[in-house]
Protein backbone atom coordinates (compact mmCIF):
# COMPACT_ATOMS: atom_id res chain seq x y z
CA UNK A 1 0.00 0.00 0.00
CA UNK A 2 1.43 3.34 -1.02
CA UNK A 3 0.78 6.58 0.85
CA UNK A 4 -0.26 9.98 -0.35
CA UNK A 5 -0.99 13.35 1.22
CA UNK A 6 -3.88 15.56 0.08
CA UNK A 7 -4.01 19.24 1.11
CA UNK A 8 -7.07 21.39 1.72
CA UNK A 9 -7.43 25.00 2.81
CA UNK A 10 -9.73 25.71 5.74
CA UNK A 11 -9.88 29.37 6.64
CA UNK A 12 -8.61 30.40 10.06
CA UNK A 13 -7.48 28.84 13.31
CA UNK A 14 -7.15 25.06 13.02
CA UNK A 15 -6.89 22.49 15.79
CA UNK A 16 -4.22 19.85 15.34
CA UNK A 17 -5.32 16.26 15.79
CA UNK A 18 -4.69 12.73 14.56
CA UNK A 19 -7.29 10.05 14.00
CA UNK A 20 -7.12 7.66 16.92
CA UNK A 21 -4.86 10.05 18.79
CA UNK A 22 -4.90 13.62 19.98
CA UNK A 23 -2.52 16.49 20.65
CA UNK A 24 -2.94 18.84 23.58
CA UNK A 25 -1.18 22.15 23.08
CA UNK A 26 -0.74 24.55 26.00
CA UNK A 27 -0.99 28.33 25.71
CA UNK A 28 2.82 28.50 25.71
CA UNK A 29 4.76 27.63 22.52
CA UNK A 30 3.97 24.26 20.95
CA UNK A 31 7.53 23.05 21.62
CA UNK A 32 6.51 22.58 25.25
CA UNK A 33 3.32 20.69 24.39
CA UNK A 34 2.69 17.00 23.93
CA UNK A 35 0.76 14.49 21.86
CA UNK A 36 -0.86 11.31 23.14
CA UNK A 37 -1.48 7.94 21.49
CA UNK A 38 -3.78 5.45 23.16
CA UNK A 39 -5.06 1.91 22.80
CA UNK A 40 -4.54 -0.15 19.66
CA UNK A 41 -3.25 -3.60 18.79
CA UNK A 42 0.41 -4.48 19.27
CA UNK A 43 0.45 -7.64 17.13
CA UNK A 44 -0.64 -10.01 19.85
CA UNK A 45 -3.10 -8.20 22.11
CA UNK A 46 -5.30 -5.13 22.41
CA UNK A 47 -3.77 -2.56 24.78
CA UNK A 48 -5.02 0.13 27.18
CA UNK A 49 -1.79 2.11 27.52
CA UNK A 50 -1.38 5.78 26.70
CA UNK A 51 1.91 7.00 25.20
CA UNK A 52 3.01 10.62 25.41
CA UNK A 53 5.36 12.29 22.94
CA UNK A 54 6.99 15.56 24.00
CA UNK A 55 7.07 17.99 21.09
CA UNK A 56 10.24 19.74 22.21
CA UNK A 57 12.45 16.65 22.40
CA UNK A 58 10.34 14.19 20.37
CA UNK A 59 10.76 11.56 23.08
CA UNK A 60 7.96 9.10 23.72
CA UNK A 61 7.03 7.08 26.83
CA UNK A 62 3.93 5.53 28.41
CA UNK A 63 2.23 7.54 31.16
CA UNK A 64 0.79 6.01 34.34
CA UNK A 65 -2.82 6.63 33.32
CA UNK A 66 -4.46 4.11 30.98
CA UNK A 67 -7.73 3.85 29.10
CA UNK A 68 -10.73 2.46 30.98
CA UNK A 69 -10.25 -0.79 29.04
CA UNK A 70 -7.98 -2.25 26.40
CA UNK A 71 -9.47 -1.35 23.01
CA UNK A 72 -8.64 -0.63 19.39
CA UNK A 73 -10.03 1.33 16.42
CA UNK A 74 -11.10 4.30 18.57
CA UNK A 75 -11.47 7.94 17.58
CA UNK A 76 -9.65 10.86 19.20
CA UNK A 77 -9.95 14.65 19.52
CA UNK A 78 -8.77 17.34 21.94
CA UNK A 79 -9.65 20.58 23.66
CA UNK A 80 -6.15 22.01 23.36
CA UNK A 81 -4.41 22.80 26.62
CA UNK A 82 -7.17 21.16 28.65
CA UNK A 83 -8.06 17.57 27.77
CA UNK A 84 -8.13 14.86 25.14
CA UNK A 85 -10.99 12.45 24.42
CA UNK A 86 -10.95 8.86 23.11
CA UNK A 87 -14.27 7.42 21.91
CA UNK A 88 -15.72 4.13 20.73
CA UNK A 89 -13.65 1.28 19.32
CA UNK A 90 -13.79 -2.43 20.04
CA UNK A 91 -12.14 -5.01 22.26
CA UNK A 92 -12.00 -7.83 19.69
CA UNK A 93 -13.08 -8.21 16.07
CA UNK A 94 -16.22 -10.08 17.14
CA UNK A 95 -17.13 -7.79 20.05
CA UNK A 96 -19.88 -5.21 19.92
CA UNK A 97 -18.76 -1.63 19.21
CA UNK A 98 -18.11 0.48 22.32
CA UNK A 99 -19.91 3.70 23.23
CA UNK A 100 -17.42 4.64 25.97
CA UNK A 101 -15.69 8.05 25.94
CA UNK A 102 -12.51 8.39 28.03
CA UNK A 103 -11.12 11.81 28.94
CA UNK A 104 -7.47 12.55 29.71
CA UNK A 105 -7.19 15.85 31.60
CA UNK A 106 -3.95 17.82 31.13
CA UNK A 107 -1.90 18.84 32.96
CA UNK A 108 -2.02 16.15 35.61
CA UNK A 109 -2.70 13.36 33.09
CA UNK A 110 -5.64 11.89 34.97
CA UNK A 111 -8.10 9.73 33.05
CA UNK A 112 -11.86 9.72 33.69
CA UNK A 113 -14.76 8.15 31.80
CA UNK A 114 -17.67 10.36 30.81
CA UNK A 115 -21.05 9.49 32.29
CA UNK A 116 -22.61 9.93 28.84
CA UNK A 117 -20.82 8.19 26.00
CA UNK A 118 -21.55 8.05 22.27
CA UNK A 119 -25.22 7.94 21.28
CA UNK A 120 -24.53 4.62 19.57
CA UNK A 121 -21.49 2.35 19.95
CA UNK A 122 -19.10 2.64 17.02
CA UNK A 123 -15.92 0.84 16.07
CA UNK A 124 -13.67 1.34 13.01
CA UNK A 125 -12.52 4.83 13.90
CA UNK A 126 -15.38 7.21 14.61
CA UNK A 127 -13.34 10.19 13.40
CA UNK A 128 -12.99 13.08 15.84
CA UNK A 129 -12.21 16.79 15.48
CA UNK A 130 -12.83 19.84 17.63
CA UNK A 131 -13.73 23.49 17.82
CA UNK A 132 -11.17 24.00 20.56
CA UNK A 133 -12.52 25.67 23.68
CA UNK A 134 -16.12 24.99 22.66
CA UNK A 135 -16.96 21.45 21.59
CA UNK A 136 -15.62 18.27 20.04
CA UNK A 137 -17.28 15.96 17.50
CA UNK A 138 -17.13 12.24 16.63
CA UNK A 139 -18.55 11.21 13.24
CA UNK A 140 -18.82 8.00 11.24
CA UNK A 141 -17.49 4.57 12.19
CA UNK A 142 -19.35 1.27 12.28
CA UNK A 143 -22.40 0.72 14.44
CA UNK A 144 -22.27 -3.08 14.74
CA UNK A 145 -20.18 -6.17 14.00
CA UNK A 146 -21.40 -6.28 10.38
CA UNK A 147 -18.50 -4.99 8.27
CA UNK A 148 -20.91 -3.36 5.83
CA UNK A 149 -22.92 -1.31 8.34
CA UNK A 150 -21.09 2.03 8.65
CA UNK A 151 -22.53 5.10 10.39
CA UNK A 152 -23.55 8.66 9.56
CA UNK A 153 -23.99 9.71 13.21
CA UNK A 154 -22.20 12.82 14.53
CA UNK A 155 -22.10 13.27 18.31
CA UNK A 156 -21.12 16.61 19.85
CA UNK A 157 -19.51 17.03 23.28
CA UNK A 158 -19.63 20.47 24.90
CA UNK A 159 -16.30 21.12 26.63
CA UNK A 160 -17.91 23.28 29.31
CA UNK A 161 -19.59 20.27 30.96
CA UNK A 162 -18.85 17.27 28.70
CA UNK A 163 -22.55 16.91 27.85
CA UNK A 164 -23.37 15.09 24.63
CA UNK A 165 -25.89 15.93 21.93
CA UNK A 166 -26.46 14.20 18.59
CA UNK A 167 -26.70 16.38 15.50
CA UNK A 168 -29.90 16.16 13.47
CA UNK A 169 -27.86 16.30 10.27
CA UNK A 170 -25.04 13.79 10.41
CA UNK A 171 -22.63 12.84 7.64
CA UNK A 172 -23.97 12.67 4.08
CA UNK A 173 -23.38 8.90 3.88
CA UNK A 174 -22.91 6.00 6.31
CA UNK A 175 -19.16 5.40 6.30
CA UNK A 176 -16.65 3.30 8.18
CA UNK A 177 -13.28 4.80 9.09
CA UNK A 178 -13.40 8.29 7.59
CA UNK A 179 -10.68 10.84 8.28
CA UNK A 180 -11.39 14.17 9.99
CA UNK A 181 -9.70 17.49 10.77
CA UNK A 182 -10.88 20.91 11.89
CA UNK A 183 -10.47 24.60 11.27
CA UNK A 184 -11.12 25.52 14.90
CA UNK A 185 -13.65 28.30 15.25
CA UNK A 186 -14.98 27.74 11.75
CA UNK A 187 -15.63 24.19 10.55
CA UNK A 188 -14.76 20.51 10.74
CA UNK A 189 -14.19 18.24 7.75
CA UNK A 190 -14.76 14.48 7.30
CA UNK A 191 -13.27 12.81 4.23
CA UNK A 192 -13.38 9.40 2.59
CA UNK A 193 -14.38 6.23 4.39
CA UNK A 194 -15.88 2.94 3.28
CA UNK A 195 -19.54 2.80 2.24
CA UNK A 196 -21.00 -0.62 1.47
CA UNK A 197 -22.23 0.59 -1.89
CA UNK A 198 -20.46 1.83 -3.94
CA UNK A 199 -17.43 1.10 -1.71
CA UNK A 200 -14.53 3.37 -0.90
CA UNK A 201 -15.60 7.02 -0.88
CA UNK A 202 -13.90 10.23 -2.04
CA UNK A 203 -16.36 12.85 -0.70
CA UNK A 204 -15.66 15.59 1.88
CA UNK A 205 -18.34 16.77 4.30
CA UNK A 206 -18.04 20.16 6.02
CA UNK A 207 -19.64 20.92 9.39
CA UNK A 208 -20.02 24.63 10.16
CA UNK A 209 -19.36 25.20 13.87
CA UNK A 210 -21.57 28.31 13.99
CA UNK A 211 -24.80 26.31 13.63
CA UNK A 212 -23.67 22.67 13.19
CA UNK A 213 -25.02 22.58 9.62
CA UNK A 214 -23.47 20.08 7.23
CA UNK A 215 -22.67 20.49 3.54
CA UNK A 216 -20.71 18.41 1.05
CA UNK A 217 -18.02 20.53 -0.60
CA UNK A 218 -17.28 20.37 -4.32
CA UNK A 219 -13.66 19.31 -3.78
CA UNK A 220 -13.09 15.57 -3.39
CA UNK A 221 -10.14 13.34 -2.62
CA UNK A 222 -8.25 12.61 -5.87
CA UNK A 223 -8.42 8.92 -4.98
CA UNK A 224 -11.15 7.27 -2.95
CA UNK A 225 -9.77 6.01 0.34
CA UNK A 226 -10.73 4.91 3.82
CA UNK A 227 -8.88 4.82 7.16
CA UNK A 228 -6.96 7.97 6.29
CA UNK A 229 -5.75 10.40 8.96
CA UNK A 230 -6.58 14.09 9.11
CA UNK A 231 -4.26 16.80 10.44
CA UNK A 232 -4.31 20.58 10.23
CA UNK A 233 -1.98 23.57 10.38
CA UNK A 234 -3.83 26.35 12.19
CA UNK A 235 -4.90 29.12 9.84
CA UNK A 236 -3.25 27.63 6.78
CA UNK A 237 -4.30 24.19 5.57
CA UNK A 238 -5.61 20.75 6.45
CA UNK A 239 -4.27 17.43 5.21
CA UNK A 240 -5.59 13.89 4.74
CA UNK A 241 -2.84 11.29 4.85
CA UNK A 242 -2.62 7.62 3.88
CA UNK A 243 -5.52 5.19 3.80
CA UNK A 244 -6.28 2.19 1.66
CA UNK A 245 -8.46 0.37 -0.87
CA UNK A 246 -8.58 3.19 -3.41
CA UNK A 247 -7.56 2.83 -7.04
CA UNK A 248 -4.07 4.27 -6.45
CA UNK A 249 -3.29 2.84 -3.01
Amino acid sequence: MSRRVERFHPGTKVIEWLSGSFSVLPTSPAATGAGYFSGGYDGSTVVAKIDKILFGSETCAAISATLSAAKRDCGGMSNNGTAGYVAGGMITDSANPLDVVDKLTTPGESRSTLGTGLSVGRRENPAGCANSGTAGYFGGGNENSDWSAGSDVVDKFAFSNDSRSTLSTGLSVRVRAPGAMANSGTAGYWAGGYKYAPGVWDHIDKLAFSNDSRSTISATLPNATWACTGVANSGTAGYFVGGGWGTAW
